[in-house]
């Protein structure tokens, strides 16, 4: 026998909410997987080849480098000339300027000598002298040390000695100093090199 039930089932009124599903979430959430995976890619790339550049330019750089290396070493060939022919051209004219020394000292040392005071022996060592004479008069010795110590060739003149043995008119003096060169050049400090 057939049944038919004519009822029908109780009926369920609609709450106006739908049942939340997991579709859309999960839509999303790939979505912004897939937009962080382009992004990450993209800046793979964009990293990778700016480093693929950067390696391209330091070959070059080094390749320029090496190219340039003889000329550098031509360079520094040619400063080291430069700095002898300096070297030279500074000896020379220090001795050119040396070379006057003797005539101005003894020039000075003739203008600065006074009527009463005459020289026996003149010697000069290095940058210092010593000098040996007779004077009439201590006065004569003293103008002769003042003299000289205002010239520009003599520095710290001074008296050594003065005797004047009894019962004689002339007296026998020893002086000595420096004998300077304003003509020197001043002491140069060492050059650093140049590169």
């Amino acid at each position: 026998m057939i049944e038919v039930n004519l009822i029908s089932p109780p009926r369920v009124e609609p709450t106006g909410r739908a049942e939340p599903t997991a579709l859309p979430g999960l839509v999303g959430g790939l979505l912004v997987l897939a937009l962080g995976l382009v992004g990450l890619a993209y800046a793979y790339l964009t990293l990778s080849n700016r480093l693929q550049d950067l390696g391209r330019q330091t070959a070059e750089a080094q390749a320029k480098l090496e190219s340039l290396k003889p000329v550098l070493n031509k360079v520094g060939e040619l400063q080291q000339r430069k700095d002898a022919v300096e070297r030279r051209f500074q000896a020379i004219d220090a001795l050119a300027r040396s070379r006057t020394l003797p005539g101005h000292v003894l020039m000075d040392l003739a203008r600065s000598m006074p009527e009463l005071a005459w020289l026996s022996r003149f010697s000069a060592t290095g940058g210092s002298f010593v000098a040996e004479g007779f004077a009439r008069q201590e006065r004569a010795l003293t103008d002769l040390v003042n003299n000289l110590n205002r010239t520009d060739y003599f520095e710290n003149v001074r008296i050594v000695s003065w005797e004047v043995p009894p019962g004689q008119e002339t007296g026998k003096f020893v002086i000595n100093g420096v004998i300077t060169n304003p003509l020197a050049l001043p002491a140069e400090t060492p050059s650093t090199p140049r590169r």
